[in-house]
């Protein structure tokens, strides 16, 4: 048996062990919400939901903005996952201005170099093992 081209994906569905995040299975079009990792509402329609209890890590963002040195910041919490949302406290103002700078930081964890070592040094190869089964290596180098 040789190798040969891998046949076209017809259906992500269809392939196992999909990777998740937070438990949720990665499908279609999602968002951070769906995902567990952000929420952002008005004030006012995070101050209706008095039993929300947000996740741990969640990033809950209150979209009516703040100024700051000319800067728009918005007010967000971080959720513990055991205190209701509206009992969680504020992220402070320079805490605010910390994450902002690390989340538009693209090379705060990986440097130039790191990547450059890493982009692209992966190859595909398919090995046809009977119909509609098929082998694939990830070949590194």
């Amino acid at each position: 048996m040789g190798l040969k081209p891998a046949p076209p994906i017809r259906s992500y569905e269809r392939l196992e062990d999909l990777p998740q995040i937070n438990g949720v299975t990665l499908i279609g079009n999602m968002s951070s919400s769906d995902l567990g990792i952000v929420y952002d509402d008005t004030t006012q329609n995070w101050n209706d939901q008095v039993g929300f209890i947000p996740p741990k890590g969640a990033i809950i963002v209150y979209s009516d903005y703040a100024t700051k040195d000319g800067v728009d910041i918005p007010n967000f919490k971080v959720g513990d996952g055991l205190a209701y949302l509206v009992d969680l406290p504020f992220v402070g103002d320079d805490l605010r201005l910390t994450l902002m700078g690390h989340l538009q930081n693209t090379t705060i964890h990986i440097t130039a170099a790191e990547r450059e070592k890493w982009d692209n040094k992966v190859s595909c190869a398919v090995t046809e093992i009977d119909t509609d089964e098929y082998l694939l290596a990830l070949i590194t180098g």
